[in-house]
């Protein structure tokens, strides 16, 4: 048999079975579909999972004054509080921080905690 009988006898055979070849046709289309979108599902996640979690684990490092922890009786004596970091220290630690990841400004405060900028006091 040459090539062009083969193809002769293949194209006769898809066209009397053409709902079976266009079925298989679309098995083979939908698996396909399902297959990357799986894989794109799975990656996603993984990447959604590792930038949540990275704010938890040894990517995560918090800059705080030292001092300031509630102390058990020493006698009278009084430990030395550290000064606060202020907001354009923190600012300028931010700007001059340049490895590609995320950083952030934040504070923890109760609810009696006063701020105030300038003249301006504001109490909770």
């Amino acid at each position: 048999m040459t090539l062009t009988e083969n193809v002769r006898l293949a194209l006769r055979s898809v066209r009397s079975n053409m709902l079976r070849a266009v079925l298989t046709l679309l098995i083979i289309a939908f698996g396909i579909m399902a297959l990357v979108g799986i894989l794109t599902a799975i990656d996603s996640a993984i990447y959604s999972l590792n930038n949540n979690l990275s704010y938890l684990g040894a990517n995560t490092f918090e800059i705080e004054p030292g001092g300031d922890r509630a102390r058990g009786n020493r006698g009278g004596r009084q430990d030395k509080r550290d000064e606060p970091v202020s907001y354009r220290q923190a600012m300028n630690f931010k700007e001059r921080f340049d490895f590609p990841a995320k950083s952030s400004v934040s504070m923890w405060c109760n609810g009696s905690a006063a701020i105030k900028f300038a003249d301006e006091k504001n109490q909770s």
